[in-house]
């Protein structure tokens, strides 16, 4: 392939990612490779080497532009003071982004062929994801009970993510089945833990009740 020169590095950074995108999304993580990325925006691979390092530095990149996609979806869910609603709106905008982007999606769960510990700006962008169910089991939670809320929103996002693997994979679930399980999930979990911290809340004051009398 002959050597090009069309483009600017901040240019070539922005196709080399939406090829790698593409080819992902039609083919599969499988397909995806330096020599294909090349091929598909014209340029040799040796010119790929002085923009990403390897194909794991393209996967980090492209990865986190996927969860840019996935926090955007998620923040346009309108917020309310039905716990309930709100929840089941993230998860089926949640299902609804797995569905559509499926190899996108698994993307975001491949091991990389190295173990370079993530930048904090990839890291960021995970948290950004997480902290929007994280934030809406706000109304349940006490002030400084912040670790059960965050324990709360894994227990929900793993049961989601289970679900949308099976699915995915075309196994046990079909993605009706997963929109109609989800909503399951979030509604007795939600009600137990609205349960739970009723109960608490109630101790807590027999507690301060027994004190001011004793």
């Amino acid at each position: 392939m002959a050597r090009r020169s069309d483009h600017t590095r901040e240019e070539l950074h922005v196709m080399i990612l939406d090829a790698a995108r593409e080819i992902v999304a039609q083919k599969g993580f499988a397909n995806l490779t330096i020599r294909r990325i090349g091929e598909a925006i014209g340029y040799s691979s040796g010119t790929l080497y002085n923009v990403f390092d390897d194909v794991d530095d393209i996967v980090l990149h492209l990865n986190a532009t996927t969860l840019d996609s996935l926090s955007d979806e998620l923040a346009a869910v309108p917020v309310g003071e039905d716990i309930e609603a709100m929840l089941i709106s993230l998860a089926e905008g949640y299902i609804r982004f797995v569905e559509t982007r499926p190899h996108l999606w698994g993307l975001l769960f491949q091991k990389p062929s190295t173990r370079k510990p993530r930048p904090d700006w990839y890291e960021e962008r995970v948290e950004r994801s997480f902290a929007l169910l994280d934030s809406a089991l706000d109304p349940v939670f006490e002030s400084g009970s912040e670790e059960a809320r965050r324990e709360a929103a894994l227990v929900l996002w793993s049961g989601l993510h289970g679900m949308c693997t099976l699915a995915t994979e075309g196994i046990v679930l079909s993605w009706d089945e997963v929109r109609r399980l989800s909503k399951a999930l979030v509604t007795n979990y939600v009600a137990g833990l609205q349960q739970t911290s009723r109960r608490d809340s109630g101790s807590s004051i027999s507690s301060d009740r027994s004190k001011s009398i004793a």
